[in-house]
């Protein structure tokens, strides 16, 4: 009898977003860095992530601006009724 190994890699992901308030005095060029220096954002949305379940695959389909697939997570913030955002 021969031995097989059979090794398959799945991939799967969540996507969850929440709305942060950031003052209208902090420029929007300054939006990241002061989301990355007040980070108490972080607590709710890992809350979501606890909730949602998983689904198959990347997960890069499911929210514009997501393009790294060779990163195990990415976030990004866009600025709601601007053009504007990026990653964090």
């Amino acid at each position: 009898m021969r031995k097989v190994t059979i090794t398959e890699r799945r991939v799967y992901y969540k996507v969850e977003e929440i709305i942060v308030d950031v003052p209208d005095s902090i420029p929007r060029e300054d939006i990241d860095d002061w989301l990355l220096g007040n980070d108490s954002w972080e607590t709710e949305l890992d809350r979501k992530f606890n909730d949602e379940n998983l689904d198959m695959g990347l997960g890069l389909d499911e929210c514009d601006g997501m393009n790294e697939p060779e990163s195990s997570a990415e976030t990004r913030f866009d600025v709601e009724n601007e053009q504007y955002g990026g990653h964090l």
